[in-house]
């Protein structure tokens, strides 16, 4: 039998679609237990703001003058290393552009970070990002406590 010229097969898995899409809303990552994590230091200040819906979206926003060396992004989730991190400046994929990024004023970095479980899955999951010379300020590195990232 059909409905308007559409089999019951078509309606069913269009309801199933619009179901699915329903339950998956965007959530709001907290970094250190605060939506917007700030590093202030003497080359300008980073805010840290981050989603998740399909994937965890984490987004870094500069004010000023930093280096930025993506071979040196340590991250983990659930204690184990994240490999999968898409970093995005400007559009383009930086692991196909150059290893070192120079941010001048201001810019922003998005880190996408593709896991098997994202951070949505599950109360007690968490990534972090881990102290090292990914971000750097006059040669020093401005990360240099964990930031522990879990959804809001």
């Amino acid at each position: 039998m059909k409905v308007n010229g559409f089999g019951f097969k078509t309606i069913e898995i269009a309801v199933m679609m619009g179901c699915l899409i329903a339950c998956d809303t965007p959530s709001t990552l907290l970094f250190n237990d605060v939506p917007t994590y700030c590093i202030s230091s003497e080359c300008g200040s980073v805010k840290i703001t981050g989603t998740t819906l399909v994937s965890d979206n984490i987004t870094l926003f500069f004010t000023g003058d930093f280096v930025i060396n993506i071979d040196s992004l340590k991250m983990r989730f659930n204690n184990i290393p994240i490999e999968n991190v898409d970093m995005i400046h400007r559009n383009k994929l930086l692991k196909e552009v150059n290893k070192m990024i120079e941010i001048e004023e201001c810019d922003t970095i998005s880190l996408i970070i593709r896991n098997t479980y994202p951070l949505k899955y599950g109360k007690c999951s968490f990534a972090e990002i881990i102290p090292s010379s990914f971000i750097l300020c006059n040669g020093t590195p401005i990360i240099t406590k964990l930031i522990k990232i879990k959804k809001h």
